[in-house]
């Protein structure tokens, strides 16, 4: 590749410069611009060129590029870069509005799982007008809430591609920044107020002084310190007072969240422009704040107690806040994927033995539940975060007040204060606002719910009740400090309902009706007032210890009036955080509340692996066997799960032949060794290598038009079988753990006497990028000439029997290279990802088996894969896309295939 300083027709506008201690990529800083400037080039270079070379104008190159995505970078916030596919030279035009590599979303409430922007999705279908029109009316005209600036990594809008199994190109690009790899849990260790090796090097009268203020409040709030959570919850108040945490009553803190839940709602609903100063001043946010939720903080911090003026002093409170969330290892980190599935677990599941939490309950009733109180701490002090950061920026830039002044640098430097974990607070107690209505209700001696509760039945049952596991209760007695007391009620139970409902028959979920109605009938009863125990929690201690991606779904029989676990209240109630998590809750959803399922495959779930029932395989997309077996005839995909229902697919143990039974499934797999610096740190990269004009002269000598080759004659694929080779040790709790799977085929040839059979293991974690569609232009090319140095004959043939061109040029610097099927090898060596060398096109028009084929072939090798569909995606723009994320194939499919 030359370099771009040599090269007028690259993008060589100057590159936007950051202040960021973290290294980023370097972005030309205007893009429309970059692209005139080598349009001018091109215009300017014809002109100085012999009349009788043929040569482009910039008209020309508009025109034959219409229609193709442009691939590129965007900068956001947070050290952070988004890929985009644009089409510069299309400006308004219609027919590339609808333009996606991704599937549109199938229901409003899986736009829980990104908080990305999207069009409208399919909401609630409501039986009655009077109920749409209620639902118009409690919607209402909302106004933006406080922006976070902060993304689910990597982009769940885009987690479904258009193709079965495949991802689109901003989720495949943003997969080696993941959350779960950027944000990892720390080990605990001491701070300044238990470090006794520091104590004893000290001077004696300096060791009494710290040892006397030890016990302070905020003692140990700083940035160095790591905490073990369960250590701080067993210490309790004591260990709280420490980071500057009271212990604030349990109706304290259910009344205060919905204070703040109820106004907040209200000016949404409202469209009010209006903030939390309007109905408390900042003297009262200020007494509100430290006498009842956190201690004043220390002198030494410099903060006044209101004796300055009240913009600083708000600032202050926002300061601290941020500094009592930020304290590592004391707070549920919602940063890290994990904690955003297993929230629900905290708020609905208690354990099945309460003697497993009797550290807890030393000195205080109400200890057994200190790990859902400590959570419900940390929503409140969110919210109180969440309402001064709205109104601090509306006061800079919506709202100017006479009395308080803050400026958009005031602003500015209290973002910088958050860092992942605390924005991610903020999200947890927007989401729990939007969808969940908190109540305070003791428990009666007569009843596990209170009298008045037990007459409001219908889709606003209370979610999150427990019976109390203390002595029962006078309604006179007010001194109840159980954090079971407080209940939840769902804002949108029937939107979560339905879109439970679309995903079980998008997966093709058997005997999906009867369990939605079942569902149905449970929320509207009081049966989610009742106590959530699961009875198997200590069984299988030692398996979810060695095995941190099992979740244990709650199985009661099929005679019990409630079966729905912590995974289904967190749906239903749409409690749902960004991210993967979404996929996990849907599927657990269905099966805790079929019986008969999980009575035959086992209630240890691998919900990152698979799982066989009744003659089908269901597989999650985060495991390789769901990415290449989703592409099969009859499979169907809906929200990172695959329903595979070919016959030659049931899984089998490669040993004995013998298919498996009902029973759940894990597949090891390697990961692929790629460059320390992924494609989306490399900044312009991405948008020069994947360039339509190339690298070069830019003439119409220097492009062609790709065309796919005739399909092979004689050659077919069959699927045989898909086995998994099972390691010695998994047969503990219905759970298969294959050390590889593989898929066998048979290969038949005209020219072979026998069929070839084939095994292809499935041994790398990689992945398939849905191609981005592009719409080639209409009419033909006069002074276009193709290069018979760079052309095939069938390139040359197919192009002049068009009318219309067939595709999109590429420019000779973008070289590829047609790989029949049958040469395909388990030991065929991959090509290499570098820019210098072809892109190998792998032709899988044939049928679903061919394709599957492909797949499993690039996961034998380890290499990564556009899947480009005839008639949506031409095949210059697969090659360009397959340059620009660093992928060197790309898989040919055809437009008769995609059902």
């Amino acid at each position: 590749m030359s370099d771009s300083s040599d090269d007028p027709n690259l993008i060589s506008t100057p590159l936007e410069r950051t202040t960021s201690l973290d290294e980023e990529p370097k972005q030309p800083s205007n893009i429309p611009n970059a692209l005139d400037h080598a349009l001018r080039s091109i215009d300017l270079a014809s002109n100085d060129n012999d009349k009788t070379t043929t040569h482009f104008t910039s008209k020309d190159v508009k025109y034959l590029f219409s229609g193709a995505p442009h691939f590129m970078l965007e900068k956001g916030r947070h050290n952070h870069w988004y890929p985009h596919a644009l089409f510069p030279w299309d400006v308004g035009a219609v027919s590339i509005q609808d333009f996606w590599d991704r599937e549109a979303m199938r229901h409003e409430a899986f736009t829980l799982g990104t908080l990305h922007a999207h069009l409208p999705v399919p909401g609630v279908h409501h039986e009655t007008e009077r109920e749409e029109a209620e639902a118009k009316e409690a919607k209402g005209a909302k106004r933006s809430t406080f922006d976070l600036g902060i993304f689910e990594v990597p982009n769940m809008l885009s987690m479904n591609g258009k193709e079965r199994g495949a991802v689109g190109i901003r989720h495949f690009l943003e997969l080696p920044i993941a959350d779960e790899r950027r944000y990892r849990a720390k080990s605990p260790k001491a701070g300044d107020g238990v470090d006794h090796q520091a104590l004893n090097n000290m001077h004696i009268t300096q060791a009494f002084e710290k040892l006397e203020h030890m016990r302070d409040a905020y003692s140990e709030c700083n940035q160095d310190a790591v905490f073990d959570r369960r250590r701080v919850l067993s210490q309790g108040p004591e260990a709280w007072k420490r980071i500057g945490v009271r212990d604030v009553h349990i109706k304290k803190i259910v009344e205060r969240l919905i204070e703040l839940s109820e106004f907040r709602t209200g000016a949404l609903e409202k469209n009010k422009n209006m903030t939390i100063l309007d109905k408390e001043p900042v003297a009262t946010l200020h007494e509100q704040l430290y006498t009842h939720v956190l201690y004043p903080p220390p002198k030494c911090w410099g903060h006044h107690h209101g004796k300055k003026q009240d913009e600083e002093n708000l600032k202050s409170q926002i300061e601290v806040l941020t500094k009592v969330l930020a304290v590592k290892g004391a707070w549920l980190d919602f940063s890290i994927p994990d904690s955003r599935l297993r929230v629900g677990q905290v708020l609905w599941e208690m354990p099945a033995d309460p003697t497993s939490q009797k550290d807890h309950q030393s000195s205080s009733k109400g200890k057994t539940d200190a790990e859902r109180k400590w959570l419900l701490l940390q929503l409140l002090l969110a919210g109180e975060l969440l309402m001064r950061l709205d109104a601090i920026v509306r006061l800079a830039v919506l709202k100017p007040s006479k009395n308080i002044s803050v400026s958009s640098q005031d602003v500015r430097d209290l973002d910088k204060l958050r860092h992942g974990k605390v924005n991610w607070d903020v999200l947890l107690v927007q989401r729990f606002m939007d969808n969940l209505k908190p109540k305070y209700c003791p428990s009666t001696k007569s009843s596990p719910s209170p009298p008045q509760e037990k007459a409001k039945r219908g889709l606003l049952a209370k979610f999150g009740r427990r019976q109390s596991q203390k002595p029962t209760q006078s309604l006179a007695d007010s001194d109840s400090n159980s954090a079971w007391d407080c209940i939840f009620t769902p804002h949108h139970a029937e939107r979560q309902l339905q879109g439970l409902s679309v995903f079980a028959a998008g997966i093709d979920w058997p005997n999906r009706d009867t369990i939605i109605g079942e569902i149905r009938a449970q929320i509207n009863k009081d049966t989610y007032n009742t106590p959530l125990t699961n009875h198997q929690q200590q069984e299988n201690r030692k398996q979810e210890t060695l095995a941190p991606q099992y979740v244990l779904l709650r199985h009661e029989p099929s005679s019990s009036e409630f079966k729905s676990g912590w995974l289904s209240r967190a749906w239903l109630t749409g409690f749902v955080l960004p991210g993967n998590s979404i996929n996990a809750l849907l599927m657990a959803s269905i099966l805790e509340n079929d019986p008969s399922a999980l009575s035959a495959i086992g209630s240890l779930a691998n919900l990152q692996g698979g799982f066989s029932y009744m003659g089908a395989s269901w597989w999650s997309t985060k495991c390789i066997a769901g990415r290449v077996l989703a592409a099969a005839d009859e499979s169907k995909v809906c929200m990172g799960w695959v329903k595979v229902s070919k016959e030659k697919l049931t899984p089998r143990d490669q040993a004995s032949g013998a298919e498996f039974g009902d029973t759940w499934f894990s597949v090891a797999v390697r990961d692929v060794k790629k460059s320390s610096c992924p494609r989306i740190r490399q900044g312009p990269k991405l948008a020069i290598e994947s360039h339509p004009l190339g690298h070069g002269e830019v003439s119409g000598s220097t492009f062609t038009i790709p065309v796919d080759q005739q399909q092979q004659h004689g050659f077919a694929v069959t699927i045989n079988s898909f086995d998994l080779a099972v390691s010695e040790s998994s047969s503990d709790h219905k759970i298969v753990s294959a050390r590889q799977a593989s898929i066998s085929f048979s290969l038949t040839e005209e020219t072979a006497a026998t069929p070839i059979s084939l095994c292809m293991p499935l041994t790398y974690n990689i992945h398939f990028i849905s191609s981005f569609p592009c719409r080639p232009p209409r009419g033909s090319v006069h002074h276009h000439s193709f290069s018979a140095d760079t052309a095939s004959e069938t390139e040359k043939e197919t192009a002049a029997n068009h009318h219309n061109l067939p595709g999109h040029p590429l420019h000779t610097s973008y070289s590829y290279k047609h790989i029949p099927l049958s040469s395909l090898r388990p030991d065929t060596a991959p090509p290499p990802e570098r820019n210098s060398e072809p892109v190998w096109i792998l032709d899988a028009r044939c049928s679903r088996d061919h394709e599957v084929f492909a797949r499993a072939w690039c996961a034998a090798v380890g290499v990564d894969a556009v899947v480009g569909r005839v008639g949506r995606s031409c095949l210059a723009c697969c090659v360009r896309e397959a340059r620009a994320v660093e992928a060197a194939v790309v898989i040919r499919v055809s437009v008769h295939n995609n059902k």
